[in-house]
């Protein structure tokens, strides 16, 4: 650990975080990406809120609390 104050789980988090920046690096390099819109943001909240309505949970690791 490289500072006191960090915990193996905060090393996991930040490890996997790091992980998910560089694969989307990479998928971007690839010309695998769509454009940001205020459409994209709402569909993406309107998914998330039928989700939650439906009591789905979210089975991701990348998804940190």
């Amino acid at each position: 650990m490289s500072e006191p104050y960090e915990t193996q789980e905060s090393l996991i988090h930040i490890a996997r975080f790091r992980a998910a920046v560089r694969i989307g690096d990479e998928q971007i390099e690839r010309g695998e990406t769509g454009p940001y819109s205020k459409e994209l943001m709402e569909q993406i909240g309107q998914r998330a809120v039928q989700h939650a309505k439906q009591g789905k949970k979210i089975d991701n690791p990348a998804v940190l609390p």
